[in-house]
């Protein structure tokens, strides 16, 4: 990977800004979720980490970039999991539907992503290992 940016117009950054709230938003629910049964503290997820807790805080912010990489490391340590699904924004040039607001027909297919199972969920149906795999699945009719 060279680290060159893909250039995003209007869409994409909005796309973007939307898909880092979510994750930074998700992450922090997850370490609420934690600290509110004394699993783990900021303080702790930044030691498993090997980071300082500024940088756990910055990142769960959404005001940083985070590298599936540092996403990844983040589930792990929390003992965490996140599915991602992709849908379409707009109806296809021709349809008259916004299917970003409707359920698509059963035949289309939701790209889902799983890091894995954590050791307080039961293991997703989108792995078979521990390793993230993609897989194309069924939309749930």
């Amino acid at each position: 990977m060279s680290g060159k940016r893909e250039p995003l117009d209007a869409e994409g950054q909005r796309v973007y800004a939307r898909l880092t709230a979510h994750v930074a938003r998700e992450l922090a629910r997850a370490l609420a979720a934690e600290s509110q049964f004394g699993t783990i503290t900021r303080a702790e997820l930044a030691r498993r980490l090997g980071r300082d807790k500024g940088f756990v805080t910055r990142k769960l912010s959404g005001g940083e970039n985070m590298e599936l990489r540092t996403v990844a490391a983040f589930l792990a340590a929390l003992g965490y999991e996140m599915d991602v699904a992709a849908r379409r924004i707009k109806a296809p040039p021709g349809e008259g539907r916004n299917f970003f607001h409707e359920t698509p027909p059963v035949a289309s297919r939701t790209i889902k992503f799983s890091a894995g199972p954590g050791p307080n969920t039961p293991p997703a149906t989108t792995t078979t290992a521990p390793n993230a795999t993609w897989q194309r699945v069924p939309n749930a009719a």
